[in-house]
């Protein structure tokens, strides 16, 4: 019986976790390894002004980080891409990463998280509760991939590519507006304002 309610006391990562294994019909397994990789968090514009009058503007990226995990491909390292692979990304003119993700095919995982992120936007457009919940699921799949714990989700780059990535999107954003005049006042993670 105290199986059954053992979700009532997980912490997020481990709930998510179980929810992502169960739906990608991945074993849910975990490791001995208690450490995890560390890794550069989300970018930070300090405020550039004391004081700013007149319309402000926000843009900010929704989703950002389980965004950058299915946008691109961060569940599908390559492992045995040859040093030729065409499918191999490890980044382009404009988005950098450490790691090495195969960009054949949708992975499984992405599938699922994206599946899951439209059904939260789902539920929030139809102001359901339930949106909540799948909210804590696509937004803890980022941190628990850098600990070795969550044996099927680790990889030792994907966590540090997502915030990377995160960082270099709103450093675009912040060149991109500056350079057609706006005046970047402050951003932090995922908003620039």
């Amino acid at each position: 019986q105290q199986q059954k309610y053992k979700w009532l006391t997980r912490n997020f990562g481990s709930y998510s976790y179980s929810v992502i294994c169960k739906l990608c019909n991945i074993k849910e397994e975990y490791s001995d390894v208690k450490e995890f990789a560390t890794y550069e968090g989300g970018y930070v514009i300090e405020p550039r002004f004391n004081e700013l009058k007149g319309d402000v503007y926000c843009l900010d990226y929704a989703s950002q980080y389980p965004n950058i995990l299915f946008n691109f491909g961060l569940f599908s390292p390559c492992i045995d891409c040859t040093e030729n692979c065409p499918y191999k990304f490890v980044g382009n003119d404009i988005f950098k990463v450490e790691g090495k993700y195969c960009s054949k095919e949708e992975g499984k995982i992405e599938k699922v998280l994206y599946d899951l992120y439209l059904q939260r936007k789902k539920y929030k457009d139809e102001n359901d509760m339930r949106q909540h919940a799948l909210k804590v699921v696509i937004n803890s799949c980022y941190g628990i991939t850098a600990k070795p714990v969550f044996k099927n989700l680790y990889y030792p780059h994907r966590a540090a590519d997502c915030c990377y990535l995160g960082r270099q999107q709103l450093q675009y954003a912040d060149y991109y507006f500056t350079s057609r005049g706006y005046i970047v006042a402050y951003g932090d993670t995922d908003s620039l304002y």
